[in-house]
């Protein structure tokens, strides 16, 4: 099942991420966005209407619970063209003690969607935010769960 969302975009599963050592895969993906505003620029640029939101729920994870070597923080910073050759400066450990919640979806999500809107193409939903990434389980028993 988790191949099926890589569909014509197998090869970033082979991508390394520097400083974890390890794949894509290998890793948990984590937001740093509440999936609210990710939605509620979907509904903005016409990706989604209301009357097509359907339940979708998420766990919140508390970053301090997070172990800090096993954890990266991915900025995100420019568009690859599907092409996934990231840059290295934008992948640093994860600072637990300077990190904030985005506040807005980046200007370049937005834009995103607005191009997958006009070719009339289901867009990914965080394909140009940044992205927390943790190589390491964690334990779900108690962790809150929201719907966006």
């Amino acid at each position: 099942m988790a191949k099926r969302k890589y569909e014509g975009r197998e090869h970033l599963m082979n991508v390394r991420l520097p400083l974890l050592n390890c794949l894509w895969n290998d890793v948990l993906h984590l937001s740093p966005i509440h999936p609210s505003r990710i939605r509620d620029a979907l509904m903005e640029t016409g990706c989604l209407r209301q009357a097509d939101i359907k339940p979708r729920r998420f766990f919140v994870i508390a970053p301090e619970g997070l172990e800090p070597r096993q954890t990266l923080y991915f900025q995100n910073s420019h568009d690859t063209g599907y092409k996934y050759d990231f840059l290295e400066s934008d992948f640093a450990f994860f600072d637990f003690q300077r990190y904030r919640e985005l506040a807005a979806v980046p200007d370049e999500q937005f834009g995103y969607f607005i191009q997958m809107k006009d070719a009339q193409k289901t867009p990914l939903l965080w394909a140009r935010t940044p992205h927390v990434f943790y190589r390491g389980a964690i334990r779900m028993a108690g962790l809150e769960i929201i719907d966006w």
